[in-house]
């Protein structure tokens, strides 16, 4: 059970590394169908269990519901028991009342007896749904853990992908690009020393590159020996793997029988569980019609006959619902036929594909041996040329170091150009800022003295409103009021009021002249300061264009060094290259035949390792699968047991029912008033 929680939490969890995805990647067609087939195989088993866990849940709540009605029941029924003695006998006399009350003790006897088989019963499938319920909290309890570890994995993958972005679109990477380019350039004159010591070991490097010739070729000899005998081994080592590989189809048919069996089983117990809920049904049904036979016996027969339709309709649902089942079970056996043929082609597809590569190993050692060859005389005839070239990379190398002392000249120019021009725009930038300066405090000067202007006018303008309005209040008092004031008063009060409505309107206009003049002085300002600003900003404009031209003059005598730079370092390494490139490629194609076998063994163990993790996922799906069995065995017992007690709680029904109808008929014939009345 430990490789399947492991692989369950790995599909859970969405990794790509997991042991079956890394098989199901690497390995051939047919191995990668056959894991998927099992992936979706086990994804359907968890959909089924979470089926069977909400069914589970459903029936223990129906359950639960049960046992409340059934003790509901025993609550009335007691009740009822309790208020029948207390109740008057009938009117008839002493032999009727002993007929009525012989069947009512009876009855009650019966009843309670009834009651005592219904509370056991309950008892028994409330300890049947506690064991259910114990062993879905215990799968829920493994699921629960599982998904958090899930969910703990896509937080480490979230959090990983976060810091390789924050890595990703880091900004200091440039910054020491481009500190290490300076330095690159500060360095240059260093180079060209190390340039110079480096030609000379050129041409120590050739002589030995002559001696190294002879050993590669003794060399190029004993790997094709190797590669002979390498074919060989790798031929018989593909027949033993052909023979696991049908090992290993044999075990996953034994997986894929073993799984169908266990959907057939799942298929059971479904409809177990189904029989035991319409059983359910049934006994609500009959705990109702006991209910109905206490308040008559002409609703019992009645309730009777319903139920006795419902079960002759519950047994054509048990017939279809069988039918559907037995075609479920062929469909199941044809996808299992299906799934034995896909996997007996994917066995073929194997074999063809391990002699193809068989046969691509021996073109690509055949391939690989004329390669080898025809470098070896491919690089004698470089040898020669590269004599022919040494002494042109150092007719290349002094051009070069003349051109590079010519660039360095013109960028000194060029920087000191720049910061002469750098000073000018500068104190220029300057002076421009000053004039929009004192612009701007002359143009402030102005707003502040109109605002102080203005502040004053309307403290005069305040001023002659209330004298105004106090003349008015005046004479408008002595013409109304009749206070002693006489027509020369009144008249002079009225000249007041007129010289006063003058000044005002006299003031009115000049305030609005010195408005109008403010308005005009501020927009003359605001103008200037407009026209200032332009200029400032024309003038920085035009420096500034001055200053980038100077910079793009400067940054491309920079360039120009730079390339220079790299193409005489380029055509130094190229020399240095050509001289290390022969040696180093064939010690190249050695390691890579080195590399070929190690990675053919490599393979071979790669194969026997997923082979055995293959083998062991399919023992551990085995032990699952036994498991599941094992558990649908005892929830099989327990469906048949609750099946065989619902059965005999049916028949006992009956036959309480049955009893019932002959005493109401025995009742009926002895006594048909004073029944009728207690019926009533």
């Amino acid at each position: 059970m430990a490789a399947v929680d492991k692989l369950t939490r790995q599909m859970l969890a969405g990794e790509q590394m997991s042991s079956v995805a890394a098989l199901a990647r690497d390995a051939p067609e047919w191995a990668r169908a056959f894991v998927d087939a099992a992936e979706r195989r086990v994804r359907e088993l968890d959909d089924a269990l979470a089926s069977a866990r909400g069914d589970v849940v459903k029936l223990r709540a129906r359950a639960e519901q049960f046992v409340a009605e059934n003790e509901q029941l025993h609550e009335r029924l007691a009740a009822e028991l309790e208020r029948e003695p207390a109740q008057p006998p009938p009117a008839p006399s002493s032999n009727d009342r002993s007929v009525i009350q012989g069947p009512s003790q009876e009855r009650a006897r019966e009843l309670a007896e009834r009651v005592d088989i219904l509370m056991a019963e309950n008892a028994l499938m409330v300890e049947q749904t506690a064991v259910l319920q114990a062993e879905l909290d215990r799968c829920s309890t493994d699921l629960d853990s599982r998904t958090k570890e899930a969910a703990s994995f896509r937080d480490e993958a979230e959090r990983a992908t976060e810091k390789w972005r924050a890595l990703e679109g880091g900004e200091g990477q440039w910054r020491e690009a481009r500190r290490r380019l300076e330095e690159r350039y500060v360095q240059h004159s260093t180079d060209m020393a190390q340039a110079q010591a480096q030609l000379a070991e050129l041409k120590e490097g050739l002589t030995q590159l002559h001696a190294q010739n002879s050993t590669l070729r003794e060399q190029l000899d004993e790997k094709t020996r190797t590669c002979a005998d390498l074919t060989d081994r790798l031929e018989a080592d593909g027949d033993e793997l052909w023979q696991r590989v049908q090992a290993a189809g044999a075990r996953a048919r034994e997986l894929q029988t073993s799984l169908a069996t266990q959907t057939q089983r799942g298929d059971l117990e479904a409809e177990k569980a189904r029989r035991a809920e319409r059983a359910l049904e049934q006994v609500r049904g009959d705990n109702a019609g006991m209910l109905r036979v206490m308040s008559g016996m002409e609703k019992q027969l009645a309730s009777y006959a319903q139920r006795e339709e419902g079960v002759a309709q519950s047994g054509r649902d048990a017939k279809e619902k069988a039918e559907n089942a037995l075609l479920a079970r062929d469909k199941a056996q044809a996808k299992c036929d299906q799934a034995l043929r896909e996997l007996e082609r994917l066995r073929a597809e194997r074999v063809q594909d391990a002699e193809t590569f068989q046969k691509r190993c021996r073109e690509a050692v055949d391939v690989e041996a004329r390669r080898l060859q025809q470098d070896l005389r491919r690089r004698d005839q470089e040898i020669r040329d590269r004599d022919e070239r040494h002494a042109e990379a150092l007719a290349i190398a002094e051009r070069h170091g003349r051109d590079l002392a010519r660039l360095k000249a013109d960028a000194d120019r060029a920087n000191a150009a720049l910061k002469h021009v750098q000073a000018a725009n500068d104190a220029a930038a300057e002076g421009l800022e000053r004039r929009a300066a004192d612009a701007d405090q002359r143009a402030n000067d102005a707003v502040r003295r109109a605002r102080d202007a203005e502040r004053q006018l309307a403290k005069s303008v305040e001023q002659r409103e209330a004298d105004r309005e106090e003349a008015e209040a005046k004479l408008v008092s002595g013409v109304v009021g009749g206070d002693g004031v006489g027509p020369a008063e009144a008249r002079d009060t009225a000249m007041r009021y007129r010289e006063a409505q003058s000044l005002l309107a006299q003031r009115e206009r000049e305030l609005a002249k010195v408005h109008r003049e403010l308005e005009a002085e501020k927009q003359g300002r605001a103008r200037d300061a407009a026209d200032l600003r332009r200029d400032a900003d024309a003038e920085k404009r035009r420096l500034e264009e001055a200053l980038d031209a100077q910079r793009r003059a400067a940054s491309d005598a920079h360039f120009q060094v730079q390339a220079a730079t790299e193409r005489h370092r380029a055509q130094l390494a190229k020399v240095a290259a050509d001289r290390d490139a022969h040696a180093r490629d064939a010690d190249k194609r050695l390691r890579d035949e080195h590399e070929t076998v190690a990675r053919l063994a490599a393979y071979e163990r790669e194969l026997e390792v997923k082979l055995a993790a293959a083998a062991a996922d399919l023992d551990a799906q085995r032990d699952y699968s036994a498991q599941l069995a094992d558990r649908c065995q005892v929830a099989e017992r327990r469906a048949a047991e609750a099946a065989l007690a619902l059965s005999k709680s049916i028949a006992e029904q009956d036959l309480l029912i049955k009893r019932y109808a002959r005493q109401g008929a025995g009742a009926a014939a002895k006594a048909v008033s004073p029944l009728g009345a207690f019926n009533e």
